[in-house]
């Protein structure tokens, strides 16, 4: 190892672990001494981390307020070196790591805060994709419907929340005072998407959840209506799972559908 490449890494570990081993090899210079010359970098870089971890969970910081997301976020970053060259996904165990480290996974709403930001933002990123018009659907052949399979947009998230991290997000963004935070008894399922521009989300009924998760997971629309049969009676079973794709073609969650038994394709 040539000795730049050595002294590079000695200032990396101190930047990241705190090594005092590059010290001896800074000269004092006019400036006077190194320890605080140093610690510029190594508290920049950790300021730069909660940066953006304030960045990317906005709702859970203003529901804990500066100095205790500060304080949550100082300890992430003690325990949790990045292993990424872009910083955009450094949060993304932050969900865990308040789901898993005392004090704050006595506060479970914490880490649900933390994982809807999360999805809210990974959403936004998502990539760009076409979206299936309802006037594509009316043009397919009768014989195409019993196997049709969707493809869904990429920025579609699934989440189940037994808080009210929603309506934490809505205040959040309506620049209102946040209700306090709460646990509910049963869960909830959400669906989370961007749409043009707009990052949307929405709670979902238990049967729509279902139907939803089939077809994410490669049904055909036969297979969701029986899964929608097992929660409402067989004869509106097909009805309604065909009330939801129209709702889901409209919000462009959707950006195509195919039917292998009339090689029937749009997007």
């Amino acid at each position: 190892m040539s000795a730049l490449a050595d002294l590079q890494r000695q200032f990396q570990a101190y930047v990241l672990e705190g090594s005092a081993a590059v010290g001896p090899r800074i000269e004092s210079g006019p400036r006077g001494n190194v320890t605080p010359r140093l610690a510029i970098y190594g508290d920049g870089y950790r300021i730069r981390l909660v940066d953006a971890l304030r960045n990317d969970f906005e709702t859970l910081a203003a529901h804990l307020g500066e100095a205790a997301f500060a304080e949550i976020c100082t300890a992430y970053v003690v325990a949790t070196p990045s292993p990424f060259r872009n910083i955009r996904w450094y949060g993304s165990a932050f969900p865990d790591f308040l789901r898993a480290i005392l004090p704050w996974s006595e506060r479970p709403w914490l880490a649900e805060l933390a994982g809807f930001d999360w999805a809210l933002g990974i959403a936004f990123d998502a990539d760009d994709a076409p979206h299936v018009r309802f006037e594509d659907l009316v043009r397919l052949p009768p014989e195409a419907w019993s196997d049709l399979r969707f493809g869904f947009h990429p920025s579609l998230r699934r989440l189940e929340l037994a808080t009210n991290a929603p309506a934490l997000r809505n205040a959040v963004d309506a620049g209102e005072t946040l209700p306090d935070a709460e646990l509910f008894a049963e869960p909830v399922q959400w669906v989370i998407w961007r749409q043009g521009l707009s990052t949307r989300f929405r709670s979902l009924h238990p049967a729509e959840a279902s139907a939803l998760d089939a077809g994410l997971a490669g049904g055909s629309f036969t297979e969701i209506c029986a899964g929608v049969g097992d929660w409402l009676e067989p004869a509106e079973a097909s009805s309604q799972a065909a009330v939801w794709l129209r709702d889901w073609v409209e919000a462009e969650l959707i950006e195509r559908v195919a039917s292998a038994s009339t090689d029937a394709v749009t997007c």
